[in-house]
């Protein structure tokens, strides 16, 4: 087996997004946008030039996504973050007034109706997030094992509520293969999971951001499984919104760890 990360970085060779023979350029698996100072050892990955546009759209939206998220603005980079955004042309400052102003006040409370914050609840596009998150998957299934994820390989990408995230890294951390990867001032760490389920390329890792906004990236068997259980959790009736809530993200721990192997 050839290990591609031995593979020159530029010039022709394999996409790890795509799978496609083409010129490659490098491209950061974690966006630069999100390090106000740069880690000494940024990730980088060999991709084409069009899965590298692809992927940019998605690298801006999660910078936005993380600095207005009620968890991720917490991180001491936070304000730099909000000047930079806002400061980038004038129609993302016009979205973003929009956002605001289009926003309702919210509590964030816990089950028993515990308040722990006041924040502003606003329609954002997570999509876009996802879908480079996915691709980050591939990304990191090549940096960890220095294969090509095969292009017809299943990703997963999930975002962890609040509620669940500390509870989830607790009963996943006994499958930790290593202690986490950091970059940056806690910008970004993550964790490989290396839990084989009956698939080849396998992989479940931990990626949180702004050390608070917890999201599950897999590939392969444990992608459709996590899609699975996603699907039946949002087909579950609604409730009393603020019970059925915590009910299906309590569901979300119980069917992972249902999967999970013997210790």
């Amino acid at each position: 087996m050839v290990d591609v990360r031995k593979a020159p970085r530029k010039g022709i060779g394999t996409c790890v997004y795509c799978g496609r023979t083409r010129k490659l350029t490098k491209d950061h698996l974690f966006p630069q946008a999100l390090f106000i100072t740069l880690d000494k050892e940024m990730v980088t990955v060999p991709a084409c030039h069009q899965c590298q546009r692809r992927k940019e759209v998605g690298d801006r939206e999660l910078e936005i996504y993380l600095t207005l998220d009620i968890l991720g603005s917490g991180h001491a980079d936070v304000v730099m973050h909000l000047k930079k955004i806002a400061d980038r042309n004038e129609g993302t400052k016009h979205r973003l007034d929009r956002m605001i102003n289009g926003a309702d006040y919210a509590a964030l409370t816990t089950e028993d109706g515990f308040q722990l914050a006041e924040g502003l609840v606003a329609e954002f596009d997570t999509e876009p997030v996802l879908q480079m998150l996915r691709m980050v998957a591939r990304g990191l299934y090549w940096y960890s094992t220095g294969e090509i994820l095969p292009p017809d390989v299943h990703t997963h990408a999930q975002r962890i509520p609040w509620n669940i995230g500390g509870e989830l890294l607790r009963r996943l951390s006994a499958h930790r293969s290593g202690n986490p990867t950091v970059k940056g001032n806690l910008v970004v760490w993550w964790t490989d999971l290396r839990i084989q389920m009956n698939t080849p390329h396998d992989r479940l890792w931990v990626v949180c951001f702004n050390d608070a906004v917890v999201f599950l990236l897999a590939t392969a068997g444990w992608a459709l499984s996590l899609d699975r259980i996603r699907d039946k959790l949002d087909s579950l009736p609604p409730k009393d919104e603020g019970k059925a809530r915590f009910s299906a993200d309590s569901g979300l721990i119980n069917h992972i760890e249902a999967i999970l192997p013997p210790k």
